[in-house]
């Protein structure tokens, strides 16, 4: 293995997805700034990974199964480069990626591209994120894709975390690492109905939970985005059948910030389970009062 350190560690991991990876691989091979490695870390595929034959590739295999969180540690334990960043193996990057973010890194050390739809190129994620901007990345749904980071400053992802662990990740490299942004697309995101932990409502909704009581310290400084996160785990119990729990996530969010996404949500709820609202309480009704009343629809409608 040669020792010099490449500008670039670009760190992968994948489980099972050879037709999806094949084509992730090929975007990296293809990058203009040539200077870096590549990091494939195989989840315990039922079928090793095949990278490359080119002396940037390296592979590294899992005995067990376990999370992204943990695949992408394996990779930054093992990463040379000077800055790090991260490609799921269902995405891609465009052929400029790293060359559009080298100039800036130069003096911030982390800066951030845009991210787009690869069947459209429309793009997603397209927040402007500058100095220390936890404000800016509290409220932007931020791929890791998206970040080239400085790799002595590189946190590492909680593997307590089976979904989320990107949003945690990126609450904790904001609170501390300025950053900046390249404003282009250079990373693509594929819609597809393949195998996504974030498929999972119910299991999504848990980690959402476990995420805002974690950073609880944090979100109250920003009521607003822990409503909207409260909202969200809300969404997704409701989606997964839950509905005492969705309930439960709804009076949170309109306790820390009044908004109507958190109100209809109540409503929703209530609704299908028989129960009416009373102020910031949730109680049971009879069947003769479960209706709306004219004065819900004044005050909250």
């Amino acid at each position: 293995m040669s020792t010099r350190v490449p500008l670039f560690s670009v760190i992968v991991p994948t489980h099972d997805r050879p037709e999806l990876l094949a084509a992730a691989l090929s975007s990296v091979r293809r990058q203009t700034c040539p200077d870096l490695e590549c990091i494939v870390v195989d989840d315990a595929s039922s079928t090793p990974a095949v990278v490359p034959d080119d002396p940037r590739f390296r592979l590294v295999r899992r005995a067990r199964r376990g999370s992204a969180a943990a695949a992408r540690n394996d990779g930054l334990a093992v990463a040379r480069g000077r800055f790090v960043t991260f490609l799921d193996d269902d995405d891609v990057m465009l052929p400029e990626r790293l060359a559009a973010v080298t100039p800036l890194l130069a003096s911030a050390p982390a800066v951030v591209c845009w991210q787009g739809r690869l069947e459209t190129g429309e793009a997603q994620n397209a927040s402007r994120i500058e100095g220390h901007a936890i404000r800016d990345v509290l409220g932007s749904a931020v791929n890791v894709a998206q970040v080239a980071v400085r790799r002595e400053l590189v946190p590492d992802f909680d593997e307590s975390f089976s979904v989320s662990e990107d949003v945690d990740w990126w609450f904790r490299l904001a609170s501390v690492v300025p950053m900046t942004t390249v404003p282009e697309v250079l990373v693509l995101h594929r819609s597809h109905d393949g195998d996504r932990l974030t498929s999972r409502s119910e299991e999504r909704a848990r980690q959402r939970v476990r995420l805002l009581r974690k950073h609880r310290r944090l979100l109250r400084r920003y009521p607003a985005r822990a409503a909207r996160m409260w909202a969200s785990a809300g969404d997704l119990y409701r989606r997964a059948g839950r509905d005492g729990d969705a309930l439960r996530c709804y009076r949170r969010s309109f306790l820390r910030r009044p908004s109507r996404r958190a109100w209809r949500g109540v409503r929703t709820v209530a609704r299908s389970r028989r129960i009416g609202v009373e102020g910031s309480r949730v109680v049971r009704l009879p069947l003769s009062e479960q209706r709306e009343s004219p004065r819900d629809e004044a005050v909250h409608g």
